[in-house]
């Protein structure tokens, strides 16, 4: 493994540009596939008269885990397609093989499923705290990340500024803000 040329302090910003695209991400989709599963749901408990009670018995973590595979699941696809994912695009980084080519699908969800677990530790608290620190220390000793080396894959960094930034601070606010008000109305 060679080492990069790149700065120390270069890679510590981009390390804080990844995670906080992956944050934007993660808030924005995940809140996108947990409507949609409920409006499915909904729906199906509905036409078959099931009592929709029955969701309460379903622990909150496990909820979460399903959405978050199904949402990894599309955001795989969307890398795939376009190289980059909405909050990634938001903050100049795309995702590509070494070659310059798109990622494929499998590639893609590997590689996803493979940060949430070495990354993000399953978002498990404190567990995921400690793994996101050991990825941080990695990537910018070495600046490559783990799931990177192992899919032979380069994450590219366009120039933002000011405004871009300011853009994706704000989205991530009013999503959170979102996840929270729903959260808080249970």
């Amino acid at each position: 493994m060679e080492e990069s040329n790149v700065s120390s302090s270069s890679l510590n910003k981009e390390a804080w540009l990844r995670y906080f695209a992956r944050v934007i991400d993660i808030t924005i989709g995940t809140m996108i596939v947990g409507v949609v599963i409920g409006i499915i749901i909904g729906i199906f408990f509905v036409i078959f008269g099931v009592d929709i009670q029955i969701l309460s018995e379903i622990p909150e973590y496990i909820s979460m885990l399903f959405v978050m595979i199904i949402y990894f699941l599309i955001e795989a696809n969307v890398i795939s397609s376009f190289g980059t994912t909405p909050g990634k695009k938001l903050l100049g980084i795309s995702v590509h093989h070494n070659n310059g080519d798109y990622l494929d699908y499998m590639t893609s969800l590997k590689r996803t499923f493979t940060l949430w677990f070495k990354g993000l530790a399953l978002s498990l608290p404190l567990i995921s705290l400690i793994t996101l620190i050991v990825a941080y220390n990695r990537y910018t000793d070495h600046g490559i990340t783990s799931w990177d080396e192992e899919y032979n894959v380069n994450v590219a960094y366009q120039p933002i500024g000011t405004m871009r930034l300011g853009a994706g601070i704000v989205v991530w606010i009013v999503a959170v803000m979102i996840n929270l008000s729903a959260y808080i109305s249970n």
